[in-house]
């Protein structure tokens, strides 16, 4: 019995030729030369002038006049606009 299994796993022998192989290795040995060029730019100057200028509001959405509050990012879109980003704490009014 051992035999037999002996004989199903083990190969039987192939001829093969001595010149025959799987693969080929082969190395090259080379000398590289690197050169670097490094080129400096010269920042150029840039003058400009800017002007600013305020604008301010009061009271710009009206006397007396209570904003809208929103609970969500809000950026208004004029001055008049009367809704503004309300901060949740304990001095915001729910209605």
């Amino acid at each position: 019995m051992i035999e037999l299994l002996r004989k199903l796993l083990e190969p039987e022998d192939q001829a093969f030729d001595e010149n025959e192989v799987a693969e080929i290795v082969q190395t090259d040995i080379q000398s590289i030369t690197i050169d670097e060029l490094i080129f400096l730019t010269v920042a150029e100057s840039d003058i400009a002038t800017i002007t600013i200028t305020e604008a301010i509001f009061k009271d710009p959405i009206g006397a007396n006049t209570e904003p809208i509050w929103v609970l969500a990012g809000y950026f208004p879109t004029s001055p008049a606009d009367p809704k503004r980003e309300g901060r949740l704490d304990y001095s915001l009014e729910v209605y």
